[in-house]
């Protein structure tokens, strides 16, 4: 799978490193260029930044593809919306998981939460489906294939999975990306227990 994304046209959008630490860490400072670009990832907590995590305890090997600004592109002058990244085992077996994040770095639950025009929450549902739709078209991932996404807010450190089930226009959102074989979960945390077992919290 690696090899077929740094085949595409948009390959210099995509940055590869791979880690098989107990713990990865994934951090988007996008909002903050004056540091880095982008989405990075470590094995080691950051210190600047809130992150997702990822345990790791069997450590094992993995893929990190980080998207850079219009990764995904339609045609010219026009491309797909898409999430902060993608994961998965160096073994790049059918029966993998696959992990795309997207993250949002509201600076509080009810900044996270409020409506707009779309909202945090409609808009990352979005970037992710539209991510996974680009990878299925070319042919990077099957169509009936299961893949895991979680959708990430940093910086709110208490449980928000709540304010995804109460929206009845959210939950719906997840359950037909779930008809489309894309398990979305509200989680600044996964776990891989294996090449083919991530558990997403």
């Amino acid at each position: 799978m690696k090899e077929k994304i740094e085949g595409l046209r948009s390959s210099d959008k995509h940055v590869f490193k791979t880690l098989s630490s107990e713990c990865i860490y994934v951090a988007d400072y996008a909002d903050q260029p004056e540091k880095r670009k982008g989405v990075e990832f470590s094995d080691k907590a950051f210190t600047d930044i809130n992150f997702v995590q990822i345990a790791n305890k069997n450590k094992i090997e993995v893929y990190c593809d980080a998207f850079r600004e219009h990764a995904f592109q339609k045609k010219k002058g026009s491309h797909w919306k898409q999430c902060e990244c993608a994961l998965f085992s160096t073994t790049c077996e059918e029966s993998d998981w696959r992990l795309f994040i997207e993250t949002k770095y509201a600076k509080s639950k009810h900044a996270a939460f409020r409506e707009g025009n779309p909202s945090h929450p409609q808009k990352a549902i979005a970037q992710i489906n539209e991510t996974v739709q680009f990878f299925r078209d070319k042919k990077l991932l099957s169509t009936d294939k299961k893949i895991h996404a979680i959708i990430a807010f940093p910086n709110i450190l208490e449980d928000f999975s709540a304010a995804f089930e109460q929206d009845d226009e959210l939950r719906e959102k997840l359950e037909e990306a779930n008809d489309n074989n894309i398990v979305i979960r509200p989680s600044n945390y996964a776990t891989i227990d294996s090449n083919a077992i991530i558990h997403l919290r």
